[in-house]
């Protein structure tokens, strides 16, 4: 009689099942992504093509990239209006969204980082399409997604979402500003009423 063996504890197994995890939502993006091409205009996509196949990327932006952000930038302004504000952060929001909750993470916590980072997505939207205010609302029954340390207040929000806007195009000052502000400000402990 041969004694089975029993499957190996759930953490020495982790690394497996993440791995198999990940590499299925690779798969399903990429069998997504081929399916989108698959709608392409070959006209379109023959000078995409060619650029790729000739290693170069200012033809390829130009040829592919370009006339998909002016389309997003038409579709932003027709539907939104014409906030410069409104369109980056449609057309850059995984940029905005990741630094953020990065921010959050680093000098809050992981735990409900993303939450404050959609948090403060929302309510720059809400500043830039409606003029609301940003402040949040600490009354409320849950507040785990609010942030208490830093990028809670109008001020530093919107600063920050400034400094960004200067990254994404090639200027990092006043970036590394705001950088240097939120790490000042949670090391003062100034920000944020705490409940």
């Amino acid at each position: 009689m041969t004694a089975q063996s029993s499957p190996p504890p759930f953490e020495e197994n982790l690394p497996a099942v993440l791995a198999k995890v990940v590499s299925g939502l690779a798969a399903a993006s990429a069998r997504q992504g081929a399916e989108l091409l698959g709608h392409c205009d070959p006209a379109a996509l023959a000078p995409a093509l060619e650029a790729l196949q000739e290693a170069d990327p200012e033809r390829f932006f130009f040829n592919w990239t370009y006339p998909r952000e002016l389309t997003t930038q038409a579709l932003l302004t027709q539907v939104l209006g014409d906030s410069a504000e409104v369109r980056f952060l449609y057309e850059h929001h995984q940029f905005v969204l990741n630094h953020l909750a990065h921010v959050y993470s680093t000098y809050e916590g992981g735990p409900c980082s993303v939450d404050k980072a959609h948090w403060a997505v929302a309510a720059l939207l809400g500043h830039y399409l409606h003029n609301a205010a940003i402040a949040p609302d600490y009354t409320q029954q849950y507040t785990y997604h609010l942030p208490r340390k830093v990028l809670c207040t109008q001020p530093a929000l919107l600063g920050f979402f400034a400094g960004l806007q200067g990254l994404q195009f090639g200027n990092p000052t006043v970036f590394l500003q705001q950088m240097d502000l939120v790490a000042r400000t949670a090391r003062a402990g100034r920000a944020g009423p705490m409940a």
